[in-house]
């Protein structure tokens, strides 16, 4: 099937990119070591950068630990695409 929309994408925009064979969590990690202060997510002209995120993450991961939710347990998280939920998935 042909792409039809790819013929509309800017010169500077890729539209095809490699997506790594890592964990999320991995993902994370090594952004944050090579762009920390990048900014990871823009959500109403509020930015967050990758420390920032790495931050809030293991806040959020500590407060499940805190609460007796362990390894291998499923939590269900339901939210529209807001930065709570990409600070929630890893």
């Amino acid at each position: 099937m042909e792409k039809v929309w790819k013929k509309h994408y800017p010169d500077r925009i890729k539209s095809e990119v490699d997506i790594p064979d890592i964990a999320l969590t991995e993902f994370l990690t090594k952004s944050v070591e090579q762009f920390p202060d990048n900014t990871a997510i823009t959500f109403f002209n509020k930015t967050i950068s990758y420390k920032e995120l790495s931050m809030q993450v293991a806040a959020f991961a500590s407060s499940l630990q805190d609460r007796g939710v362990q390894k291998s347990d499923r939590v269900a998280i339901m939210l529209p695409n807001c930065p709570h939920l990409v600070i929630m998935e890893p």
